[in-house]
């Protein structure tokens, strides 16, 4: 088997650390690759020695290692189809159906509070004008008061 075709679990650390690597693509055993294709351990392995699941590596030292396979060489490979990637979420996350729905209801909420946050400051403005106002009205009572009151005081 050609070396350069297989990722050991130290040259994809060393292109992550290295800023090359992409966030890595979900990656699974020999036994749920199989799993999910509907196939065998066998036809999983079969296609590993072929060098024909892209992406693939062991994880550890040795030939022993265990295998982990990307799911989009599984599809790639015609091995499975993209809907696999839901039952995948599903399977490796249970609580995925539960947190999307969560996530929803927390972006429709988030939205509501910007609503009447934005509300909220609107209306503050329009109150902080008001009182500007009111407190210039203020001012120019009391100083018309208070020159009516010397006016009085001087004419009497």
């Amino acid at each position: 088997m050609p070396v350069a075709a297989v990722d050991t679990i130290t040259s994809r650390r060393n292109k992550l650390s290295e800023g090359q690597a992409e966030f890595p693509p979900k990656t699974v055993s020999v036994a749920e690759a199989a799993r999910l294709c509907r196939c065998s351990d066998d036809t999983i392995r079969r296609r590993l020695h072929k060098n024909k699941l892209s992406g693939a590596f062991q994880d550890g030292i040795g030939t022993g290692a265990p295998w982990r396979v990307p799911v989009p060489a599984l599809i790639e490979a015609g091995l499975c189809d993209r809907s696999v990637l839901n039952e995948l979420d599903e399977h490796l996350n249970p609580n995925v159906v539960r947190l999307n729905t969560e996530l929803l209801e927390l972006r429709a909420e988030l939205i509501t509070e910007r609503m009447y946050r934005q509300s909220a400051e609107r209306m503050y403005a329009e109150v902080f004008g008001e009182v500007q106002y009111l407190r210039k009205t203020l001012g120019l009572v009391l100083a018309m008061s208070s020159s009516a009151s010397k006016d009085e005081s001087g004419s009497s």
